[in-house]
């Protein structure tokens, strides 16, 4: 009996509260959800990054905007359900691997605004933006916020960054040039206006190398924060013995 007090003490520990993780992706979920779901809206077609072959899914950021939300609902029905193996092991891969995604975003984006002083994913044609930009919130909902959810997912539950969530993140972006390959095919251009002043095929492939550098970056540092958050709930555990 007292065993299993104690085992109960060291889970209650070692891990953060169950009732918090809960909390923290349903609301992620349903903010994640709505800023998509507003994609469909007549704002937002009225936007010309929404015109032409691949719709929002042309750009970087939505991709992987989709993907992180997809990352924190499964990550939400794995509190729901804590005994469903499956739904815990893509919970744990889906949001590491979109952790490093959300911070490449990120990263890239404030950049590369910073450094060509032009909105990075505008369509802009002799110097001028064609109809109606996005609104400001927008922007900082998926280009800042998108990253600071993703460093407090690594508070909120235990992540391991594995060897499997560094090969999705890798697949989701070679698979994602390609894509954009595709898109400025059909579309005559790609959809980042500082991409198509650069020279071919060496502008994408520095960037391709520029992105891989990223996510090697960050999977390291995502591992190490985790390491040591957890690390730091378990020293907690040796009070009670």
């Amino acid at each position: 009996m007292a065993k299993s007090k104690t085992n109960s003490m060291k889970s209650s520990v070692s891990h953060p509260s169950i009732g918090a993780r809960l909390l923290f992706h349903f609301l992620t979920s349903i903010s994640f959800i709505y800023v998509f779901c507003w994609h469909f809206g007549s704002e937002a077609s009225s936007i010309e990054k929404s015109k032409g072959f691949g719709w929002f899914f042309k750009y970087l950021t939505f991709c992987g905007f989709t993907f992180q939300m997809i990352a924190f609902f499964v990550s939400f029905l794995s509190d729901l359900f804590p005994q469903a193996n499956t739904a815990n092991f893509l919970a744990d891969n889906l949001s590491c691997a979109s952790f490093l995604i959300a911070n490449i975003i990120t990263v890239m984006y404030w950049c590369l605004l910073i450094i060509t002083k032009d909105p990075v994913d505008e369509d802009v044609r002799h110097g001028q933006l064609l109809m109606q930009r996005p609104p400001f919130w927008l922007s900082i909902v998926m280009h800042l916020a998108n990253a600071i959810v993703a460093w407090m997912d690594i508070l909120f539950a235990n992540r391991r960054f594995s060897k499997f969530s560094l090969l999705a993140a890798l697949v989701f972006g070679f698979l994602y040039c390609i894509w954009m390959q595709i898109c400025a095919t059909k579309n005559k251009g790609y959809p980042y206006p500082f991409l198509n002043a650069l020279p071919e095929p060496e502008g994408l492939i520095g960037m391709a190398l520029v992105g891989l550098s990223l996510i090697l970056l960050f999977f390291w540092l995502g591992a190490k924060v985790a390491s040591i958050s957890k690390g730091e709930r378990d020293q907690k555990v040796l009070k009670y013995y």
